[in-house]
């Protein structure tokens, strides 16, 4: 049994040590039987730090998302809002098709908008991804989804709680 558990060991260890691409943005093949791009590996963390904020396991806030515009036909979301990481995760399903993709916003309490991230949006009208504001917002107010790289279209939005 010894002799077993060592050679598992060893086994693994040449493995991390040897297999091609680990630690420089991609997931090792060698034990999945393939590699996960870093934007993959990203969406998977995101999706897991809403599930661990869902359990109860992380501090943060849950936003609710809802339409904010006649155009949006009923598109909905929610995110994740973690203020020492200033990000978190979003979800939003229902979503119009746009060329340009989504961007969301963050307002603050005086009114400024802070970007958090550009995302395309699935063949099913969906977005899951982690986001990151570029600056810090101390006092966050709302939570805007717009279509385009602006935030003239805005689809969906909530206020945090």
């Amino acid at each position: 049994m010894l002799l077993l558990v060592t050679a598992a060991i060893g086994g693994a260890a040449w493995v991390f040590r040897h297999a091609p691409g680990l630690g420089r943005g991609s997931v090792s093949g060698a034990i999945f039987g393939g590699q996960a791009s870093r934007g993959e590996y990203l969406a998977v963390r995101a999706e897991n730090t809403l599930l661990k904020k869902m359990l109860g396991e992380i501090a943060g806030r849950v936003v609710v998302l809802g339409p904010a515009a006649e155009a949006a036909n009923g598109a909905l979301g929610r995110l994740v809002w973690d203020k020492p990481t200033q990000g978190g995760y979003l979800f939003a399903k229902d979503l119009p098709e746009s060329a340009t993709g989504y961007s969301l916003w963050i307002e603050d309490a005086e009114g400024a908008l802070f970007f958090a991230g550009q995302f395309n949006v699935s063949a099913a009208g969906e977005i899951h991804s982690g986001y990151q504001s570029r600056q810090p917002v101390y006092q966050p107010r709302t939570f805007l989804l717009a279509k385009g790289p602006t935030a003239a279209e805005v689809m969906v939005r909530g206020d945090l709680p």
